[in-house]
This record gives C-alpha cells, sequence and structure tokens, in this order.
C-alpha cells in the first residue's frame, strides 16, 4: 500500500495539491484605456514567453508543512514542455531515496530503499482523491517555470489587484477544461500568481513565485529582441488551511534541451511492482 509519506512525494512531482484552497481573488475595474494598454502587455508576456527554452534542469529542494507533519527533501528536478518531469530526491549523504516521473499521463514512484515502484496514471482514483480531482498534469512543465501554457485560450475578465502587485486576468483554456486567473507584473513581465480553477469554479491549485532580479538572454536561435527570459527562484503552493509546499529552486541549468525519451525510467531488477489506480 502507497503509504502517507510516498504518496505525498509523488504529488509533489506531479504538482498535484490537496483541496481547499483559498476562493478566487476579486480585482479592481478597469476603465477602457487602462484595460486596453494591460490586455496588450499580457500578450506581449505571453508572446515574449514563447521564445524561451523548452527544457529546465534545476538543484531543487522540496518541503511540506502540513497540519500533522512536515519535511524537506532535496535533489534534481528536469523538465521538458509541455507536460514531462522527473525528480531524483537524494538523503543527505547524496545516496538517491527517491525516483518520481510523469509525462502529464502516467506516473512511476520508484523507493529504492523499499525496492518498490509504484506505476499508474494521474488520473487514477486514489491520485485525483487525494488531490482534490479535475487538475491536469498536460501543461505541468509550464506551471513548474510560471508561464502561460501555449495554446488557444480566451481572457474573459482584467481587473488590478487591490495590493497594487499588477493585473489578474481571468483565461479559459479551450483545450482543457480548466480555468486560471493569472496575476501578472506588466512591467516586469513575469507571472506572479497562477490560481487553477475546474469546471464548477472550486480552486484546485494557487502557485505563487519568486524571482531573482538577474534574468538570462535567450539562444541566439531563439526570434524576437532581445527578451529576458525570467525564472522563478521558488514556487510556493500554498494549500490554505492544508499546509503550504515549496520549491527552492538552489541552481537552474539554462539553455539545455531535453528529448521525451530522457524522461524514461528503467526499472530495477528485483524491484517489487504496484499499480495505483
Amino acid at each position: 500500500m502507497l503509504n502517507g509519506t510516498l504518496l505525498q512525494y509523488l504529488c509533489l512531482i506531479l504538482l498535484l495539491v490537496l483541496s481547499g484552497c483559498s476562493s478566487l481573488p476579486v480585482g479592481l475595474p478597469l476603465a477602457q484605456e487602462e484595460y486596453d494598454i494591460s490586455l496588450g502587455q499580457f500578450k506581449k508576456m505571453i508572446a515574449d514567453q514563447a521564445q524561451c527554452p523548452s527544457s529546465l534542469d534545476a538543484d531543487v529542494s522540496i518541503s511540506f508543512r502540513k497540519v500533522v507533519n512536515a519535511g524537506t527533501i532535496s535533489g534534481y528536478l528536469q523538465g521538458k514542455a509541455p507536460s514531462f518531469l522527473r525528480f531524483e530526491g537524494v538523503n543527505p549523504l547524496g545516496m538517491t531515496e527517491i525516483i518520481a516521473g510523469t509525462d502529464g499521463e502516467g506516473f512511476q514512484l520508484i523507493n529504492v530503499r523499499q525496492k518498490k515502484i509504484y506505476t499508474g496514471k494521474t488520473s487514477a482514483e486514489k491520485i485525483q482523491r487525494y488531490a482534490g480531482g479535475e487538475f491536469s498534469l498536460q501543461t505541468s512543465y509550464y506551471w513548474l517555470i510560471g508561464r502561460v501554457p501555449p495554446g488557444p485560450l480566451s481572457i474573459s475578465d482584467l481587473r488590478r489587484d487591490p495590493e497594487g502587485n499588477g493585473y489578474w486576468a481571468d483565461i479559459v483554456y479551450e483545450n482543457w477544461q480548466t480555468r486560471s486567473m493569472v496575476l501578472f507584473s506588466s512591467s516586469e513581465g513575469v507571472v506572479l500568481q497562477n490560481i487553477v480553477s475546474g469546471k464548477k469554479g472550486d480552486v484546485l491549485a494557487r502557485f505563487v513565485y519568486e524571482y531573482d532580479t538577474a534574468a538570462i538572454d535567450t539562444d541566439a536561435s531563439f526570434q524576437g529582441e532581445g527578451y529576458q527570459c525570467r525564472y522563478p527562484r521558488s514556487i510556493i503552493i500554498d494549500e490554505n488551511a492544508n499546509g503550504i509546499i515549496s520549491i527552492q529552486f538552489k541552481k537552474t541549468y539554462f539553455n539545455v534541451e531535453f528529448e521525451p525519451s530522457d524522461f524514461d525510467m528503467v526499472i530495477p531488477k528485483g524491484f517489487e511492482r504496484k499499480v495505483i489506480r
């Protein structure tokens, strides 16, 4: 049986969070001129972000703090658009404890110490029940790096943040049955928060991004006018009363390029295989 701690680690790497997040924000209405200007700035941010690398390699520390327990695990996180993620968690001696990965549809979690491997679909009932349901991983790479996923979308509303942190864009993704409230900074061209909600309007996840002041130049092969790619220094997943998950990027390696095959996992011989349904 998949115990609670391992399931938490699995949900961390899959970026699944518990239900019970706080409600959607209420912004301040805009005059037409300000609305048009902020809409143009939002569209430019999305266009600029499309120039950034589609792969990520980072040394990270992942922490969770719940009502009844807490923990931290360090390791190596790799990602590739749109939905490939792989995390290798190590102990203080540098020895691998867990390896977890997903392609957005399936997942694998290897517990090295117990010589067990857990596999299944991200849509499995146990995973969705733990995560609150409806949360899709088909664009998980973009949640990880603080970007708006590409593809057809509609912006139903724009409002000013009451605390003066930017503008809230209400987005509906046509390819997924999800909606996002995205807080973006028009001056810095970055996403500060992304609140994902389901078909019924219930909040599934709240991602809060913090950035370094330094940015990286896009590779010369990318088109554009020298847009600076900004990557988060940390991601905080606020679960309201249920606790907080934090991903700290200790070092990020830029200009890497992964292939989908790089995320294939080789199952060690002698490991017990368990399917999560």
